[in-house]
C-alpha cells in the first residue's frame, strides 16, 4: 500500500501507526519507478519500529495544546542519539511535527519560508485561543510504536533564517523575505512578484516551501511552475503544472496551461494527450467550462500541426470560434484563423511533419 505523504489521514494511520518513506530501502522492488520522495508505505515488521531502518519514519501522535485541547497529528521520529544535547528547537526540522485540522495537515516548521500565513490564521481560528493559551504544545506517541524519539514540545512555529538561526513564532504574521525592499507576502501572488524582481532562487525556495505546507493545493504547484515559466524552464514549469493538475485531476481549468507549456516546451504528443484528458474532465468553474474547452481544442489542434496531422487539426479548429487567439499580437498560428489556414496550406502543397514556427 502506497501513499503519498500529504494524503495521509488519521484514519490510516488507526490502522497503521507507523509509515516509512520508501526511498532508502524499497530501490528494488519493481513499483519504486513511480515513487517519489513524498511515498510512503506502512512499517510491515514487528513494532516497535526503528527509525535507523528508514529514511524517514512518520509516527502516529497525540498533540496536546497548552489549554488542554487534543488533536491528532504525527512526526518523524528519529534515533535518540540525536537527540542528545538539543532543544526542542533544534530537533524542528527533523522531527517536522504536524497537526491533521478539517481534512489537511497543517506543519509547525516551514523551512527557510515559515509556514505560510493562510496556514497559521486557519491553525488559529480553528482551536479559537490566544497564541499564549495554545503554546507550548506537547505531542506523544501511542506506547510501543517506536524505539527512537516518542514524544516533544513544539514552541510554536519554526522558521530557519540560516543553518544556525532558527526562529520560533507564534503569531499568525507572515515573515519578511529579507533582502528585498518592503515587505512581501509569502503566498502565490508575493512569490510572483520576487520572480519579477529578479529574487528567482528565493522566490523558487519559498515556492517549494509553499509546496510543502499546501501540497494538495493545485494554485501552490502552478505557483512554482510560473517561476520556472518565468525563467523559460519550460521542463520544469510542466512537472509542476502536471503536479497540480494531479491533486485535482476532474478540474478542465487546470489543463489548458499545462498544454500550453507543452507546446512551448515542444512536448506536442503529451499536449495532445492532457487535451484530451482535459476535455474529458467535467469538474471545475462552470463560468469557464466553455473557455476551457475551446482553449483545449484549439491547443490540440496546435499540436496536431506541428504533429503533420492536418487534417485532424482542422476538424478540430472548426469547433473553434474565428476570432479566437493566444499569446502576443502578431503570433498568427496562435490564432484560429492563422493556424487553420496553415494547416490548410501544408495539405495543399503534401507536407509532412511541419518545422517549429
Amino acid at each position: 500500500m502506497l501513499k503519498q505523504e500529504y494524503n495521509l489521514v488519521p484514519e490510516d494511520f488507526a490502522s497503521h501507526p507507523v509509515w516509512r518513506s520508501v526511498h532508502g530501502g524499497d530501490e528494488a522492488e519493481d513499483w519504486y519507478e513511480q515513487c517519489d520522495e513524498a511515498t510512503f508505505r506502512p512499517w510491515e515488521s514487528s513494532l516497535p519500529a526503528d527509525p535507523r531502518k528508514a529514511r524517514l519514519l512518520l509516527v502516529t501522535a497525540q498533540f496536546t495544546l497548552a489549554n488542554g485541547v487534543s488533536l491528532p497529528g504525527a512526526f518523524y521520529s528519529i534515533p535518540l542519539h540525536r537527540t542528545a544535547n538539543r532543544s526542542s528547537k533544534d530537533l524542528a526540522g527533523d522531527l517536522q511535527p504536524r497537526v491533521f485540522l478539517h481534512g489537511r495537515w497543517i506543519w509547525f516548521w516551514g523551512g527557510r519560508a515559515g509556514v505560510v500565513a493562510s496556514d497559521r490564521e486557519r491553525f488559529y481560528s480553528t482551536v479559537q485561543d490566544e497564541p499564549d493559551r495554545v503554546f507550548p504544545i506537547t505531542f506523544r506517541a501511542p506506547v510501543g510504536v517506536t524505539v527512537g524519539l516518542e514524544q516533544g514540545v513544539v514552541e510554536g512555529f519554526y522558521c530557519q533564517h540560516s543553518p544556525h538561526d532558527i526562529k520560533v513564532e507564534r503569531d499568525a504574521v507572515p515573515p519578511v523575505v529579507e533582502g528585498c525592499e518592503g515587505e512581501i507576502e509569502l503566498g502565490p501572488r508575493g512569490i510572483i512578484e520576487l520572480a519579477g524582481k529578479g529574487h528567482w532562487e528565493a522566490a523558487l525556495e519559498l515556492a517549494g516551501s509553499l509546496i510543502a505546507e499546501n501540497p494538495r493545493d493545485p494554485e501552490t504547484w502552478r505557483t512554482r511552475a510560473t517561476v520556472y515559466r518565468m525563467q523559460n524552464n519550460f521542463a520544469c514549469a510542466v512537472e509542476d503544472a502536471v503536479k497540480g493538475m494531479e491533486c485535482q485531476p476532474d478540474r478542465r481549468d487546470l489543463y489548458p496551461w499545462i498544454c500550453l507549456l507543452q507546446l512551448q516546451a515542444q512536448r506536442f504528443e503529451d499536449c495532445l494527450k492532457y487535451c484530451e484528458a482535459g476535455l474529458a474532465a467535467t469538474g471545475g468553474e462552470p463560468r469557464t467550462a466553455h473557455m476551457d474547452q475551446e482553449h483545449l481544442l484549439f491547443l490540440g489542434a496546435y499540436a496536431l500541426y506541428e504533429l503533420g496531422r492536418f487534417q485532424e487539426a482542422i476538424s478540430r479548429l472548426e469547433s473553434v470560434a474565428p476570432q479566437f487567439g493566444l499569446g502576443r499580437r502578431g503570433e498568427v498560428l496562435m490564432t484560429q484563423r492563422g493556424l487553420l489556414k496553415a494547416c490548410r496550406n501544408a495539405l495543399a502543397k503534401g507536407k509532412g511533419r511541419p518545422g517549429r514556427r
